[in-house]
């Protein structure tokens, strides 16, 4: 057991080395990040702390994936592999427990350690085999697939609207209008095979316009209708609910063009530090989608044989 968390520990340093980034600059900063985004949570709505503790228990739900779990059980016996899976999740929830109690919410944050262990055993619980039907049937892949994946989230985005809209509470409905394009951000994160490019006969540049059109497509069949019902039920915030819309947008695109700027490779931990630091200072965004654009077609002129 201690081999496993000295090996992961070691590849990770090793990792941060090869990008040639210092592993104190990266803890420094994912520190300073994580507590700037938790405390604006905080700051912009009264149900923070639920919405908060759901973060933190989807991260455990996303360390707990089957595939994971399957190897860990073929490498070490069940005693140890249990000890593992505890160690990981309460180091995973360890830090939203922290600030919840900073904020003074004790008992939800004493809560979420037991859940944290419970979620040990999650792999083993039954799957439902379905098909959830989606309304992209002429979008790539992309949003197909990570409707599937995120649709929990998705309808809880939609239920935290709803509940912004009985309350009157705009940035509640705010911040669920901006879940709903971050979770769609995420169906970018991570690159399709190669020969899903091969089969488009155009240059990098017009396959980046397709990809770009394609997404704006399928995050405004996915947005409209909070969009709709907030400029119906907010309508003197109208400009505040547009600009959010278009910064949205905004954000799809650059990470559109940061996917292809690494592909065929995942992206890095530097594309994660710059979102990051273009969530508290959107403006930078102007620097960072030349950049990427210009990466992308660089990486796909070779790919496509343009």
């Amino acid at each position: 057991m201690k081999f496993y968390f000295r090996l992961q520990y070691q590849r990770t340093i090793r990792y941060l080395e090869e990008l040639g980034i210092h592993p104190m600059v990266v803890l420094v900063l994912t520190a300073i990040i994580f507590s700037a985004l938790s405390f604006y949570l905080f700051y912009k709505t009264e149900m923070a702390h639920w919405i908060y503790s759901l973060l933190g228990v989807s991260f455990l739900l996303n360390s707990g994936k089957q595939e994971r779990n399957d190897l860990l059980k073929s490498i070490f016996r069940k005693s140890d592999y249990l000890r593992i899976r505890m160690i990981e999740n309460i180091l995973v929830i360890f830090p939203f427990c922290l600030l919840l109690c900073y904020q003074n919410f004790f008992l939800l944050a004493l809560a979420l350690l037991p859940v944290s262990l419970g979620l040990v055993v999650f792999s083993n619980l039954p799957k439902i085999q379905t098909t959830i039907p989606t309304p992209f049937k002429r979008i790539p892949f992309e949003f197909i697939i990570g409707f599937r994946r995120s649709f929990g989230f998705i309808i809880l985005a939609y239920l935290l609207a709803g509940k912004a809209v009985q309350v009157g509470n705009y940035n509640l409905g705010i911040f669920s209008l901006m879940v709903l394009f971050f979770i769609s951000m995420g169906f970018y994160s991570r690159p399709e095979k190669e020969f899903y490019c091969w089969i488009f006969a155009m240059g990098p540049a017009a396959f980046l316009r397709k990809k770009i059109k394609d997404g704006l497509i399928a995050i405004s069949m996915l947005t409209l209708p909070v969009l709709i019902t907030f400029m119906l039920c907010f309508p003197d915030k109208y400009w505040i609910t547009i600009a959010v819309y278009t910064l949205g947008y905004v954000y799809l695109v650059s990470m559109i063009l940061a996917k292809y700027s690494a592909f065929p490779g995942e992206l890095t931990i530097i594309h994660g530090i710059l979102y990051a630091l273009s969530i508290l200072f959107p403006p930078m965004l102007m620097i960072i989608i030349p950049i990427f654009y210009v990466q992308a077609k660089r990486r796909l002129t070779i790919i496509l044989g343009w």
